[in-house]
């Protein structure tokens, strides 16, 4: 499985204007997972392209050559686009990439065996002095034009007082430019599925969304909240930023897709009355 790697925007935090989060990706060109004896067998270059969206054209505003055993870090910062612009990183062994595409190509892969580990770039989070990651990546089926649901919940949230922030990171990525649609993402107490917060997402677009300002974290271990849109899928990333005396702290969790919450022969059905549950609208 090959993976995209959106590059979140830097974003002012609410308490703060003129205090930003900033991301960066680390991407490799090494196998994130092998066996042993298979670990060295691909030694060629590969080249890592950011594209972003303009209008209905991806548009290449980087290249770089990354060799075997190496790797790169791309900051949104270093990006000569403009801040609000979503930003894609796509390896390929291919060094000679259009400069604007109709379609996205599919991602090269740096596997080297049948390993199922999707591959991974680390996500990297900013504030001041203070940093945190996680490794993550779009799959390359994700950006194809299905349809698809999307599931999450907050109990993973950091935010414990009111000098504390959680922001939700939603990403969504599809290989046509042209996909702009709208869909609607709901906030659901999951006690009794009252509705919190409805919000509008595009197609193709990066959504930063403060959680604290919609649901109370004192709630979120024994009555979480419901994340849920029928229309579409999100990589979701919930990113704390804890203040203390102008003292940064900063954290990223991410939640998993329901369909890794089971295992077995069952696992497709009790996925389905999982969703029937609780993706409502």
């Amino acid at each position: 499985m090959s993976s995209y790697f959106p590059i979140p925007n830097n974003f002012q935090i609410c308490t703060r204007n003129d205090l930003s989060i900033e991301s960066s990706i680390t991407v490799f060109n090494y196998p994130n997972n092998s066996l042993l004896r298979n670990i060295n067998k691909k030694r060629d270059k590969i080249y890592y392209y950011v594209y972003f969206l303009n209008n209905n054209k991806w548009v290449k505003c980087y290249q770089k050559e990354c060799v075997y055993g190496n790797y790169l870090e791309i900051k949104r910062s270093e990006l000569n686009i403009p801040k609000e612009m979503f930003a894609v990183a796509i390896p390929s062994f291919n060094k000679n990439q259009q400069d604007e595409l109709d379609i996205l190509f599919k991602p090269s892969s740096t596997k080297n065996d049948m390993c199922p580990v999707a591959e991974r770039a680390s996500y990297n989070f900013y504030i001041n002095n203070s940093i945190t990651s996680f490794q993550g990546e779009y799959p390359y089926e994700l950006a194809l034009d299905k349809r698809y649901s999307f599931f999450s919940f907050d109990s993973l949230r950091l935010d414990r007082d009111v000098n504390s922030k959680t922001f939700l990171i939603l990403i969504n990525l599809n290989k046509d430019p042209r996909k702009k649609d709208f869909h609607k993402v709901y906030f659901y107490k999951s006690s009794n599925k009252s509705l919190l917060k409805e919000i509008i997402v595009r197609s193709n677009s990066i959504k930063n969304i403060c959680i604290s300002d919609i649901c109370e974290h004192n709630n979120s271990i024994i009555d979480p909240t419901f994340i849920t849109c029928s229309s579409t899928t999100f990589i979701p990333i919930y990113v704390t930023i804890q203040d203390d005396n102008s003292n940064y702290q900063i954290s990223v969790e991410h939640t998993h897709p329901p369909a890794e919450m089971f295992w077995g022969e069952t696992k497709y059905k009790s996925l389905k009355k999982l969703k029937s549950n609780w993706i409502l609208k």
